[in-house]
């Protein structure tokens, strides 16, 4: 009989310790259990964190972007007389710095206009923004021919092609797609057609192609990427060609 208790008190014991070492895994598993979840909540609120200031900076360089291109229309609406810096070379009326508020963000638009020769020539007008949430400012560069008898040299029968501009510039695998376009040029010559010249990175400029419209695309395959720089000529009926235009840069 008293074997039998013995044996009985036994396994009672066997099972408080078991009870007990059952008690303290569970424990460990809970602590475990909870600091992964802090970790993947961590690593949660920092994504969204993360998420969120990329798309209110994405949300800046547009307001930006929208803010110097309508710049920039403006100062192409100008007289040719009134593009240039108050005060400066050459002389306009614009204001070299602004500030402009678009909900609740102040951005900051700074213009400056440069020769691009010297006078009666092509006017370079860089506009650039910047905020608080930008990391650099956003810039638009273009470059603007007088207006022949508005501001420039005397009306010239054979004038170029003006407001040269990138319209697309993308590669999709490795074909390469490049748009441009221009203004017609301000004369009454009757123009026969355009020729389109195209460099390679530093090399030299070659006639890529003619055109019989303000505008010129083209896709082609390249393995890499290079960048290509263009500018245009007018050929006139009588088959003189006009000085180029300005020069445009795509690159990637």
């Amino acid at each position: 009989m008293e074997k039998i208790f013995l044996y009985i008190s036994k396994i009672r014991e066997n099972k408080r310790l078991c009870l007990k070492c059952q008690k303290g895994m569970t424990l460990v598993e809970v602590l475990i259990a909870f600091f992964i979840l802090a970790i993947v909540t961590l690593v949660m609120v920092q994504s969204v964190s993360v998420a969120n200031k990329a798309m209110l900076t994405n949300k800046s360089k547009t307001q930006a972007l929208s803010l110097i291109e309508n710049e920039m229309e403006e100062a192409r609406l100008r007289s040719y007389s009134e593009i240039g810096i108050t005060d400066g070379d050459p002389p306009g009326s614009m204001e070299p710095q602004s500030t402009i508020e678009v909900d609740g963000e102040e951005f900051i638009i700074t213009r400056s206009v440069d020769w691009v020769e010297g006078a009666y020539s092509y006017k370079q007008v860089e506009i650039s923004a910047q905020c608080d949430k930008l990391n650099n400012e956003i810039t638009l560069v273009t470059q603007i021919a007088p207006t022949f008898g508005e501001g420039g040299p005397p009306s010239l029968p054979y004038p170029p092609p003006t407001n040269l501009k990138i319209e697309f510039n993308f590669k999709f695998l490795f074909i390469r797609s490049i748009g441009i376009n221009w203004d017609k040029p301000d004369t009454e010559t009757p123009i026969d057609h355009y020729n389109v010249y195209r460099r390679k990175d530093a090399g030299g400029y070659s006639l890529r192609n003619q055109a019989n419209v303000t505008r010129y695309d083209e896709s082609f395959f390249e393995w890499g990427s290079s960048v290509y720089t263009y500018y245009v000529t007018a050929v006139y009926t009588d088959g003189t060609e006009s000085e180029p235009s300005n020069e445009v840069t795509a690159k990637l």
